[in-house]
């Protein structure tokens, strides 16, 4: 039988709970300072679950739906754990900017996150700024990372790179169900000391 914590240490484990939600703490960072609190492992997804349900009034749905894509971004883009996809896209989940040739759903993405974390291994994306209404979110974002592996025939130059992009999603039930990102791939290419040509 598990110990219940005591207040105190209940109080601490809202605020890692609450704090793994807005995006500000991974989730292995989430497990390891938890279990140091003495959470039992089977109980983390409860403490998370209960967490999310403790917001009340009319701006609740948008909140949870940000964060949301913030743990998405968090877990599957910076952490690579594609078997967090089930709980974050939806069966009918649709790429609507997917690059050409890989599919549209979450195929396409497990494509993409694994092409751009093997180009960059210490690939990361922060949330700049977040906007929501209804279903919709709309997150400004920063891609940072260090050129190391072949991207699009480019061969690693070791150059650090910051490219900005903005995303919006809309999420149903819980789960993404479409998708548009645009990001600043001319920024990027420059980056990577690649010339483009000028517009004619």
């Amino acid at each position: 039988m598990t110990n219940l914590p005591n207040p105190t240490t209940g109080k601490a484990l809202e605020k890692l709970a609450d704090a793994f939600l807005a995006g500000e703490i991974s989730r292995a960072q989430l497990v390891e300072q938890t279990a140091n609190l003495g959470l039992a492992p089977d109980l983390l997804d409860l403490l998370v679950t209960s967490r999310a349900h403790v917001a009340t009034g009319p701006r609740t749905a948008a909140e949870k739906n940000k964060a949301i894509y913030r743990r998405f971004i968090q877990e599957v883009f910076n952490e690579g754990r594609f078997d967090r996809l089930d709980a974050f896209l939806s069966p009918a989940y649709v790429f609507r900017d997917a690059l050409p040739g890989t599919p549209p759903g979450a195929d396409g993405i497990k494509q993409i996150v694994s092409m751009f974390r093997a180009a960059f291994p210490d690939l990361r994306i922060t949330i700049e700024q977040q906007v929501a209404e209804n279903d919709y979110v709309c997150s400004r974002t920063t891609m940072r990372g260090t050129h190391k592996g072949n991207l699009f025939g480019i061969l690693a130059t070791g150059n650090p790179v910051a490219v900005s992009g903005m995303t919006m999603v809309q999420v149903v039930d819980g789960r993404l169900v479409e998708s548009w990102v645009k990001n600043d791939f001319t920024g990027l290419m420059k980056q990577l000391g690649v010339e483009l040509p000028i517009p004619r």
